[in-house]
Order: C-alpha cells, then sequence, then structure tokens
C-alpha cells in the first residue's frame, strides 16, 4: 500500500502519519470546545443559573426552567401536565388548613405524647390483658354476649334442668302453613328413651299451635313428647325430640 502511495505522489501517508500525533488532551479540548459551543457543559460541569440562561430563550432546557431566587425549578407550563394538574393537585393552603383541624379534632383536648399516641394506648390495652393494669386502664374488661335459649327448634323442645317455662310452640301443616288449633284442649306428654313417662300436662290450642308450662325437671336427659286431643280418639296432632340440658341449679 505503501508503495502504491508513493508511486502516486498522493499525500495521504503524510496525513495518516499525523493522526499518530495527536494527544489525548487534544482530543478532550475539541470535545470541551464542542460542548461548550452548544452549552452542554451547563448540565454538570458548569453554574447554571436560571436568572441569565445560557443560549437562546426558547431552548427546550431554558423553556422548561425558571428562576427561584436564583434557584433552578420547572415552570408552571412544564408542571401543568403532571399527574394532578398544575403540580400541586388539591394541596391547597385551604385544604392542609382543614386536614390539620381534623388531625386536632381526632387528638382532642388535653393530648399528650407520653400517653394518647396510639403505640402508648396499645401499650396500656396490652398490659391489662396481661397483668390487669393500673390507673384509669386498670381492671379487666370482659365481653358480654349473653342470648336467650330457644325453647322449641323445630319439632324439638329444649328445657333446662330445674325450670319450670312456658312454652309457645308453632304447628305447621305438610303445605307449611299454621295449624289452627284455637279451642282444643290438648295433652303433652314426654318420655325418657326406655320410655318412662316424664310429664303430662295440659297445652292450650291457639290459632297457630299450642301452649304448655313444662315443670321442673332435675336430670339431663334426651327422650321424646308428643301432643294427643283429649277426646276418645286423643289424636296425636305433632311430635318430637324432647331435651333437658345442664344449667347451674337455683336455690
Amino acid at each position: 500500500m505503501a508503495s502504491i502511495l508513493t508511486d502516486t505522489a498522493t499525500t495521504i501517508p503524510g496525513l495518516i502519519a499525523m493522526l499518530n500525533d495527536v494527544s489525548e488532551a487534544e482530543v478532550k479540548a475539541q470535545v470541551a470546545t464542542a460542548l461548550t459551543d452548544i452549552h452542554l457543559d451547563h448540565v454538570l460541569a458548569v453554574t447554571y443559573d436560571p436568572a441569565s440562561k445560557p443560549g437562546v430563550a426558547d431552548a427546550l432546557l431554558n423553556e422548561l426552567i425558571e428562576s427561584d431566587g436564583g434557584v433552578s425549578r420547572f415552570t408552571a407550563n412544564a408542571l401543568e401536565q403532571a399527574p394532578g394538574g398544575g403540580g400541586g393537585g388539591d394541596a391547597t393552603a385551604a385544604n392542609q388548613t382543614i386536614i390539620i383541624g381534623h388531625l386536632t379534632d381526632i387528638k382532642g383536648a388535653g393530648w399528650a405524647s407520653g400517653t394518647d399516641t396510639l403505640e402508648a394506648i396499645a401499650d396500656a390495652i396490652q398490659t391489662v390483658i396481661t397483668t390487669g393494669g393500673t390507673g384509669p386502664w386498670g381492671g379487666w374488661v370482659l365481653p358480654v354476649n349473653a342470648q336467650v335459649p330457644e325453647r322449641n327448634k323445630g319439632s324439638k323442645i329444649e328445657v333446662f334442668t330445674n325450670e319450670a317455662v312456658a312454652l309457645v310452640v308453632p304447628v305447621y301443616d305438610a303445605d307449611g302453613d299454621p295449624v289452627d288449633l284455637d279451642g282444643e284442649t290438648l295433652n303433652l306428654t314426654a318420655w325418657d328413651q326406655t320410655r318412662n313417662e316424664l310429664l303430662s300436662v295440659t297445652a292450650t290450642g291457639t290459632t297457630t299451635g299450642f301452649n304448655a308450662t313444662i315443670p321442673k325437671l332435675a336430670t339431663q336427659l334426651i327422650g321424646t313428647w308428643a301432643v294427643r286431643t283429649t277426646d276418645a280418639n286423643t289424636t296425636v296432632i305433632t311430635q318430637g325430640v324432647f331435651e333437658v340440658k345442664s344449667a347451674p341449679l337455683t336455690t
């Protein structure tokens, strides 16, 4: 290649030789000059003064930035498409005042950081649970969820030991309609599992079933019951399971 270039009397060999003489410093200097000419040096290497912007006023960066007492900040136009609109959403001074007012109401009068924070309250409750606590949080607090027990559940009658209880028992026919027993004098009898009679009481018919009072029974058990008419036919009106459940004794 060198022989060809020499024979053609060109200066290319000299130019190639000159390239080998370019130093790293010269390359960096030329690049730095190029960046300075287009003001990219103001991104990181040179102070950017928003009050005296380099380059032309309508350059992209200059349109996005304005001076806030010598400190760069985005212009309103630059932020108008930001989430929430306008860059601030609804966080106006008025709304902030409302929020602060609500927080003050939640804290209440006499709020103290040492005793009234959520953490302090949680700690006090934990102390009550584990030790009984002292002061205004002292003493055990147990939830109460009392419920009157059902005496008749479908065809099952449930009573407790040592109680006399009046029952109101609905009776339904095969279509689910109430059976009118109004004016009927009936008999309710209950037996244990070995067919020993536990009780036999009068039941009064109503327009939707019958009423009867169960006397006190001392023994816990499961048996059966039936209601019959008191006429010569002694027709069985209805029947079911009879259970006497344990309950605290009365004095």
